[in-house]
C-alpha cells in the first residue's frame, strides 16, 4: 500500500524488478481483500474458491438420489451463494437485509422447486439436468433480486486514476447485473 501511495504521490518508478513483484503483490492483494471495505474475503468465499467449492456442491446435486437429498444439495449451493455474493458485493447500493434474504429465500425456493421437479421428471436426461436447470434458475431468480437496486438506482462510478467517486450510473448497474446474469444463467 504504502509503493502505490508513493506512486501517486510522484515518488520515482521502481525498477523492473520491484515493479513486478509490486504487481504480484497487488495481484495476491485484490484476490484477498474487498476491494471498497479493504477487509480480508473468508477464504472459502473469495473468487478464487469458487470452482473449487461449486465442484462439491455440483457433485452433491449431481448425486442426490431422493428428493430430500436433492432439496438439501439445492438449499446447501444456495447457501453458499448467498455468502459468496454478500462477502463480494458492490457496498456503495443500498441492499437492506430485507432484500438479501428475500433473495435468498426466493432462489432457495426457485431451485428446490425446478430440481425437484426435474427430478421426478421421466427420463434419465431430465433427471439428471435437474440440478444444473436449478441452479441457472436460481441464479438468474438472485441476481435479479439481490441487485435489483443497481439496475434501478444505479451504481458508484469511480475515477480510474484516482478512485474518487465521480458519479451513480444506472447504466453500469445494469451492465454488470446483465453480465453476472448472463455468465451464471
Amino acid at each position: 500500500r504504502a509503493a502505490r501511495e508513493a506512486r501517486r504521490a510522484g515518488a520515482a518508478p521502481p525498477g523492473p524488478q520491484e515493479a513486478a513483484e509490486l504487481a504480484q503483490l497487488e495481484r495476491i492483494r485484490d484476490a484477498a481483500v474487498h476491494p471498497q471495505t479493504g477487509e480480508p474475503i473468508f477464504t472459502p468465499l473469495r473468487i478464487s474458491m469458487v470452482v473449487p467449492v461449486n465442484m462439491m456442491l455440483d457433485g452433491l446435486m449431481l448425486s442426490a438420489v431422493t428428493p430430500m437429498q436433492t432439496v438439501l444439495a439445492q438449499w446447501l449451493n444456495q447457501s453458499y451463494n448467498a455468502f459468496h455474493y454478500y462477502a463480494n458485493r458492490n457496498t456503495t447500493n443500498t441492499d437492506t437485509t430485507a432484500q438479501r434474504i428475500t433473495a435468498y429465500l426466493a432462489a432457495t425456493a426457485g431451485s428446490v422447486a425446478v430440481a425437484v421437479r426435474l427430478k421426478v421428471a421421466k427420463g434419465p436426461i431430465m433427471s439428471q439436468m435437474g440440478p444444473f436447470c436449478a441452479v441457472a434458475a436460481a441464479d438468474v431468480l438472485n441476481l435479479s433480486v439481490m441487485r435489483k437496486s443497481e439496475f434501478l438506482q444505479g451504481v458508484t462510478v469511480f475515477d480510474i486514476d484516482t478512485e474518487e467517486p465521480v458519479g451513480t450510473s444506472q447504466r453500469a448497474g445494469l451492465m454488470a447485473t446483465g453480465s453476472c446474469i448472463f455468465a451464471r444463467g
